[in-house]
């Protein structure tokens, strides 16, 4: 059994990688996110949560299939604003994808429709960077 879920982390390693060569850890121009919107941050999640905190995301890096949602939750009782790009001194935006301020009872739900890497940052908390990549289940990745 430890074989199995050790194959299935290399997997997991290996898609990881093999996106991040293909798209490179910037982000797709092409923005494949469907629906967006903000939600009440006490209700459970439906798909993969995100808690962003002051000292920063957990987790910080997710893989998820396409179709899948993400929701982003304020773990630490404040305010966030998300958008796509790298933060931190060498600040970007890429493309108009943007949660806008949503307060700390409030979490922001996107769905990802196409394959790619998605880098967010937090313009009211430098500390939280979070890497989405998104993959097809089924698909063939070949690290070269």
């Amino acid at each position: 059994m430890k074989f199995i879920q050790r194959l299935s982390s290399l997997k997991l390693v290996a898609v990881t990688l093999f996106v991040s060569a293909i798209v490179g850890f910037g982000v797709t121009y092409g923005l494949s996110a469907g629906a967006s919107n903000f939600v009440n941050g006490n209700e459970s999640c439906n798909g993969t949560c995100i808690a962003l905190k002051g000292e920063g995301a957990h987790p910080t890096t997710i893989a998820v299939p396409v179709g899948s949602f993400v929701q982003f939750n304020s773990a630490d009782g404040k305010s966030h604003s998300l958008s796509l790009g790298g933060g931190g001194e060498e600040h970007s935006h890429t493309g108009d994808f943007s949660s806008g301020t949503f307060g700390a009872d409030e979490a922001w739900r996107v769905q990802f429709k196409d394959e790619g890497t998605f880098k967010f940052h937090d313009h009211l908390n430098p500390k939280i960077n979070v890497l989405i990549i998104v993959y097809t289940p089924g698909k063939d990745y070949k690290v070269e």
